[in-house]
């Protein structure tokens, strides 16, 4: 995706992701994500990591390209969810810590 483009997708993924359910693979908890309002803040306020720098990481991981990012609260824990089109077609969600910026897990990756 170019980088002219990235801003506009992050919003619009952010916009329309926003969810309340819990992620296929993942313990049961309380999971909200946050609007792209929030997210905005809450990045601001923790210097959480970039949310550029998380998709860089989530598509050089999954080898794909990044098509939506959002920042999540699983148990009081702040996490990115970003979803990875791979170039075999298949749709990966990649689970990042939000201040570290480090994978926490990858799921539909089989």
């Amino acid at each position: 995706m170019t980088l002219a483009l990235l801003p506009l997708a992050l919003g619009v993924t952010i916009a329309a992701g926003a969810s309340s359910g819990a992620l296929p693979d993942q313990p049961a908890g309380k999971h909200v994500c946050l609007s792209p309002a929030e997210t905005r803040e809450i990045v601001a306020a923790r210097k959480l990591s970039a949310p550029f720098a998380v998709l860089r990481t989530a598509g050089t991981h999954a080898h794909g390209e990044t098509i939506g990012v959002h920042l999540c609260r699983l148990n009081e824990e702040l996490m990115y969810e970003v979803t990875v089109l791979r170039r075999d077609g298949r749709v990966v969600k990649v689970v990042l810590d939000a201040a570290s910026g480090k994978i926490v897990r990858t799921l539909n990756d089989r």
